[in-house]
């Protein structure tokens, strides 16, 4: 049974699922999200202890604990609290069911009828065709109820967070990876060999170590040093597309990106006159709009660095499509066809 049938939705749900984003999984009845939000989401970081069903036979159901990183936004489950031994990136999580209805629980029959369904629940994720399953029972139905809540809240609010956000918590993930010991830091071996997985190709080491004197940081790099780097190195790679660009105000200090700022009226001029956008004319509106891609505290005027316009630049925040149109109606044929994205299997 898929939760999404159920009839209830937390406050803030529905305008998110009518955009056709992930489709809202939700409780049975009406809960306010700003009241007992906190309190879940407090819970579920403190962790819950569950039955993990495995998708190998030859491995049989165990107890594990459950928790959620938010900085990471990954559900992670551990037999210790130092050695985590499985994760779910929260961006992959596709759906969330009810039941004992996936193969995981019918490796395992004699197991799975001792649970009730209302205990148990399954999470699809992957960015495959075909998805992966994690399958757990819990100990009550209340339980259940929290995780399907707030991972509910956690893929809504994750799919919408503005660019940098999401890079920073990309980041994060890796840093975690690589930092095997739990030190807080991590080497510069470490990034070698992980900016290969990002199409960056590194010419030697001496490099990176030049680079490292860029972000004031020695052999070890704490997460800001690892952070600093990593956009520094994606500017560089990135420096040609800023000289090529013929924008409707001057770049100054191209030379030194770290001392070249994008105004607030620089990047209104630049969505009005580069980008034709007609609600750029709002001063306020184009204030507003900056301050909620940026997610930083409060401030008189927010402005971009040369290394954060060329992020906005390739964001889903600058995309040619219309979110307006995202929502999938497969009933409603009557539209240009330019409306409608064609989903094929074959090159046909």
């Amino acid at each position: 049974m898929c939760a999404a049938r159920f009839s209830g939705c937390l406050n803030g749900c529905t305008e998110e699922a009518a955009c056709g984003a992930v489709a809202p999984v939700i409780s049975s009845r009406m809960l306010d999200w700003n009241e007992v939000g906190p309190r879940i989401l407090n819970s579920l970081e403190m962790g819950t202890v569950m039955t993990i069903f495995y998708q190998k036979k030859s491995q049989r159901p165990e107890r594990r604990t459950f928790q959620i990183r938010q900085d990471t936004r990954q559900m992670v489950w551990s037999r210790s609290p130092d050695k985590m031994e499985g994760e779910v990136d929260i961006r992959e999580i596709r759906e969330l069911r009810l039941g004992k209805g996936s193969r995981d629980f019918e490796r395992y029959p004699e197991e799975a009828r001792k649970l009730d369904p209302a205990h148990c629940f399954i999470v699809l994720y992957g960015l495959e065709f075909r998805l992966r399953t994690l399958s757990v029972a819990a100990y009550s139905e209340e339980e259940v109820n929290m995780w399907i809540t707030g991972l509910n809240w956690l893929m809504i609010d994750t799919q919408r967070a503005p660019a940098p956000q999401q890079i920073d918590r990309w980041l994060r993930k890796q840093f975690e990876v690589m930092d095997r010991n739990h030190e807080g830091s991590i080497t510069l071996k470490d990034v070698k060999a992980l900016l290969p997985q990002i199409n960056y190709r590194v010419p030697n080491m001496r490099f990176l170590k030049d680079k490292l004197q860029d972000v004031e940081a020695k052999s070890e790099l704490l997460y800001p040093n690892f952070a600093q780097l990593y956009r520094t190195l994606m500017f560089d790679a990135q420096r040609s597309i800023i000289e090529q660009l013929e924008l409707s105000f001057p770049l100054r200090n191209v030379d030194r990106p770290e001392l070249c700022q994008i105004s607030l009226y620089d990047f209104q001029k630049f969505l009005q006159m580069d980008q034709k956008e007609s609600w750029a004319s709002d001063l306020s509106r184009v204030r507003e709009f900056l301050m909620s891609y940026m997610r930083g505290g409060p401030q008189p005027e927010p402005m971009l660095q040369l290394d954060e316009f060329l992020t906005y630049l390739f964001s889903k925040e600058n995309s040619v499509s219309d979110p307006r149109l995202s929502s999938v109606v497969p009933d409603d044929m009557k539209r240009p066809l330019s409306q409608y994205w064609i989903s094929s299997s074959h090159n046909t």
